[in-house]
This record gives structure tokens, sequence and C-alpha cells, in this order.
């Protein structure tokens, strides 16, 4: 009995689960946990769709143009040079235009060289007018201050060289003696002989006659010592006759000429030889060479050259106290002294 009470339960159940909705069943199932059983198959629900979540927007950095710069107006170079027209501008520009004038020698182009030319001689004209005033009225640089330029006074000057190279000569002839040296079949020695003759006669002087080859001049005079060289031309370095040589003790000597020359040629060679060797007084040196007043003395020149920095006006000082000074302390004959303090004017 008890077994057919149990399977009409389990017919029972069956047909109400075949009878069963859906919605009742669902409903049954979600308020009676594990109703179902452990062997009870429920399909799961599908997964939830993946929807992919688009990346954030690239953040668009917008970019403001600036205006563009405007450029700024191109800078014209002036090279700096030297004034129009003026003494280094001529220099530079007047080979230019004449090669312009003679490469293309129209009209235009010559005009404008002699335009230029004429500039250059303009200011050299202005230059000239103003340096007589200023060379007549400055003392220190007024030529006729240190020498006579006129043509009488000149002469005279002159005069009183010709007088102070005589009384030189005569000095040394107290000091030095002459030797002369020939050959008697050189016809320039026999020219050159009257010329000594008359050179020793004028001033007193000692002569020896040497003969190269061991023959006399006819016209040697009686009373003067020949002799014949026993090495001294070639001691001496002479290389030619006639040659005419200052010997004066103990054992000095200048040669004066080697081949013919003049009295004045001599006397001239005598008085270089005599200021060099210190064998006449200063003054009567300066008596012989009286364009020298006033001339400036290397050691003085060369004083100023080590000061870089002096200006024109210091400079036109210095060489207008120097000068002067030496015009003042010259002892050769002057025309007039000029104080060293005297500064000159110009116009």
């Amino acid at each position: 009995m008890a077994s057919d009470r149990i399977a009409l339960l389990l017919a029972g159940g069956v047909a109400a689960l075949i009878t069963a909705t859906p919605a009742t069943f669902a409903q049954t199932a979600a308020n009676v946990p594990d109703a179902h059983g452990f062997f009870w198959y429920i399909t799961p629900p599908p997964p939830p769709r993946l929807v992919p979540i688009p990346p954030p927007p690239t953040p668009v950095v917008q970019v403001i143009a600036k205006p563009p710069k405007k450029a700024p107006p191109p800078v014209v170079v002036v090279k700096e040079g030297p004034a129009v027209l003026s003494a280094k501008w001529l220099r530079i520009n007047m080979p230019k235009y004449l090669a312009r004038a003679l490469d293309n020698p129209t009209p235009k182009n010559v005009a404008a060289y002699y335009y230029l030319q004429k500039v250059m001689f303009d200011r050299a004209q202005n230059f000239a007018d103003e340096a007589s005033y200023v060379t007549k009225f400055t003392a220190s640089l007024n030529q006729n201050n240190f020498i006579p330029m006129g043509n009488g006074t000149n002469n005279a000057v002159l005069n009183l060289i010709r007088q102070s190279k005589n009384k030189v000569i005569r000095m040394l002839s107290k000091k030095v003696g002459i030797w002369f040296f020939f050959k008697s079949d050189c016809p320039y020695c026999k020219l050159e002989l009257p010329l000594v003759n008359q050179l020793v006669r004028t001033y007193g002087l000692s002569a020896v006659y040497i003969s190269m080859n061991g023959k006399r001049l006819a016209k040697i005079p009686r009373d003067q010592i020949v002799m014949v060289d026993h090495g001294q031309a070639k001691r001496l370095g002479l290389v030619e006759t006639p040659a005419v040589v200052m010997v004066w003790p103990p054992n000095n000597f200048v040669v004066l000429a080697q081949g013919m020359t003049t009295v004045q040629g001599l006397e001239t060679e005598m008085e270089k030889a005599a200021a060099y060797m210190d064998l006449v007084p200063q003054h009567m040196l300066d008596q012989l060479n009286p364009y020298r007043r006033g001339v400036m003395t290397p050691r003085e020149l060369n004083a100023i050259g080590r000061d870089r920095s002096m200006s024109p006006t210091a400079i036109s000082s210095y060489v207008n106290h120097q000068t002067l000074r030496n015009l003042s302390n010259y002892s050769g004959s002057a025309p007039y002294t000029v104080s060293p303090d005297a500064e000159g004017t110009s116009k």
C-alpha cells in the first residue's frame, strides 16, 4: 500500500511538472534555493557582451601662428674713408680717374681727371702761399737765418768759405805730408803732377814722390824727394796711378785720390780727412761748412723718436727749440745771432 502511495505521488508530481508554466517554474526556482537538487541542469546565461571602450580622444593642440616679424631695414654700411678732395682722397682716386680716362678717353672722363688735377694744383698753391709766410716769419724755418740766400751775400759767404779752407789746409801742412805715387809711362800721372806741385807750393806741404817702376817724371822739382816703391802702394791698398795719399805720424794715412783729380778736389778731401780725424779745431771746421748752421744732430733727431705719444704741437716746439739753440751755439761765421728763446711767428 505504501508503495502504491509513493507511485501515485510520483505520477502527480510529474504531471504537475509537465503542466507548470515557465513562469511558475521560474518563480519556484527563484523562491526555493537549490530547489532542483544536485542533479538539476540549468543552462547558464550568456556572458555579458563586452563593449569596447573607445580610447579618450587625443587632445587637439591648437597652434596659434605668430604674425611674421617684419624684416629689419637693410643696414647700409658706410666705409670710413678720407674726405672727398682731401690730399689722401686725391692720392687714392687720381690714378683711378686717370686709368678710366686712358681706357675710355671720352670728354667726360678726361674732364673728370683734369678737374681733380686742378684741385691738386689749387691745394699745392694754397700750401705754397702759406709756406712763404710761415718760413719767412719763423726764425727756425727761415733759411736765410742759416746762410744768406741772396746773390750778392751768397758770393760773400763763398769767399769766406775759401778763406777758411786756406786756413785749415795751412794748419794741416804743419802736421801732415803728401805721398804721390806715379809711373813714368803713365799719361795721367804726367797730367796730375803739375796739380800736385801746385798744391804743395800753395800750402807749403811736405811731399814725397814715389815711382812705381823706378823711373822719374821730368817735371818733378829737383828739390823734392823721389823714391822707388818698396811695397808701400800694396800696403796702402792702391790699385792704380796716379794716387795721392795724406800721411801723418806715427803711421796714419788717408788715400785722397786714385786716378786724376783737381786741386780743389784734393783740398776738399784733405778737409774731410781733417774733420774725420780731428786734426783741426772744431770752430775752424764750422767755418768750412756754414750750411750746417742750425742742423739738428743725429742724436737730437733720434731723441724725440723714443716718445711715440708726442703731439704735433710738441714735435714742432722741440724742433724749433733745438734749431734755434744750434744756430746760437754754432761756432762758425754767422750772419747774425738768433736767440733760442725766440718762438717765431706766422702771419
